[in-house]
């Protein structure tokens, strides 16, 4: 890698981590303002429409620069479901898209849920028990034990480490509880409860990181290793197959007042910046993977646990206990060592090289990364 491919995947690095916090800390805000996950959810899905035009707009400038014809590559990404199969068939509509967008959805609403008791950090450490879920479901579906001892030794760590860190967070017996401060419910504050009421807090965080968990393993059972420019026009079809499944859910939740519709200029200016920058977030992924290392790529996923710890604490006044501490550090250590790379043969790389899809999961950065666009914003 040269210098200038090493410092766009620094800047890569960063920019993935600023959109990912700031999705997540406006989000927080949204929630704090209305009680309404169900049509967040549903609202800054339908932004993952644009994923697929972003993506054919840097493919058409990259053309450009390249003095190539600037539709150059924009048919490949249109064998997602392989050759000869219409992107709008109803095989695939029936037993890819809408499966993965009804997961989707339900994963972010469970994430946008937590965020109303739970503070950023809390819940972004909470997402890091989705690499033992991974872990699991793999060993389960995807045949991860062929991967190598080695191999599974490293996820089997990361997974301790996910799992300890959640359980020092809920062993707090503290909860992070969303104080009034004029017209913003968004700062928290740790107020003693029994263990019991933590749990039932963090509840909604681990399903919401066993359902991240479920998409990523059913996304790789149903699609194998697929294109960044693939990955971008599936996300589309999940923004556009969104509606039909969340349109009868908003509408339920409105109309019998459980939830509130936005009802001024400063919670639609959260609504819409959070989608906005998830919308970045997936942009900035799918374009790091194909111009730097996609190890790179993968600790921007990790950084965000720091990042909200720092935000939360001295810009929204969080007070965080010593176990806390440790549990947010186990968290972001078990994230770090999931995109750790492991040396490998060079022969047996080839050779891995030259197979055809495999159904069997591997957590080498390459193919973790292409697995992993999804805008859970955390």
């Amino acid at each position: 890698m040269g210098n200038s491919q090493m410092l766009l995947g620094i800047v890569l690095v960063f920019s993935i981590m600023l959109a990912n916090v700031s999705a997540a800390q406006l989000m927080k805000k949204f929630v704090g303002y209305t009680f309404s996950p169900v049509f967040f959810t549903a609202f800054s899905t339908l932004f993952l429409i644009l994923c697929f035009p972003g993506y054919a707009l840097s493919v058409v400038l990259q053309n450009k620069l390249k003095s190539q014809p600037l539709t150059f590559g924009l048919s490949s990404p249109f064998s997602l479901f392989g050759p000869g199969v219409r992107v709008c068939s109803l095989k695939p509509i029936l037993t890819k898209i809408l499966p993965l967008t009804l997961i989707y959805l339900v994963t972010n609403y469970l994430y946008a849920r937590s965020l109303i008791k739970l503070s950023n950090t809390s819940v972004a450490a909470g997402m890091a028990s989705e690499i033992m879920f991974v872990y699991l479901l793999s060993l389960i579906f995807l045949g991860v034990k062929n991967e190598g001892i080695t191999s599974n030794i490293r996820q089997l760590l990361a997974s301790l480490f996910a799992f300890a860190g959640v359980l020092c967070l809920t062993m707090t017996s503290c909860e992070e509880a969303v104080l009034e401060t004029g017209t913003n419910a968004t700062s928290t504050e740790n107020t003693c409860k029994s263990f019991s009421e933590q749990i039932k807090l963090f509840i909604p965080v681990l399903f919401a990181a066993f359902g991240a968990a479920a998409y990523k393993i059913t996304f790789k059972k149903l699609l194998g290793n697929i294109s960044s420019g693939q990955v971008s026009l599936f996300l589309t079809l999940i923004g556009l197959f969104s509606v039909v499944i969340s349109f009868p859910a908003v509408c339920y939740v409105l109309l019998n007042e459980i939830e509130s519709f936005p009802a001024n200029k400063e919670t639609w200016t959260f609504l819409i910046a959070s989608s906005t920058c998830g919308l970045f977030f997936n942009w900035l992924v799918n374009y790091g993977v194909s111009v730097t290392f996609p190890l790179l790529i993968a600790i921007g996923y990790s950084l965000p646990v720091p990042a909200n710890a720092v935000i939360d604490r001295f810009l929204w006044g969080n007070r965080f206990t010593a176990q806390q501490l440790v549990g947010i550090a186990l968290s972001f250590a078990a994230m770090i060592l999931i995109v750790i790379p492991l040396p490998q043969n060079q022969e047996k790389s080839d050779k891995k090289k030259e197979k055809s899809m495999t159904s069997s999961y591997s957590s080498s950065p390459n193919e973790y990364e292409k697995a992993e666009t999804l805008p859970f914003n955390a």
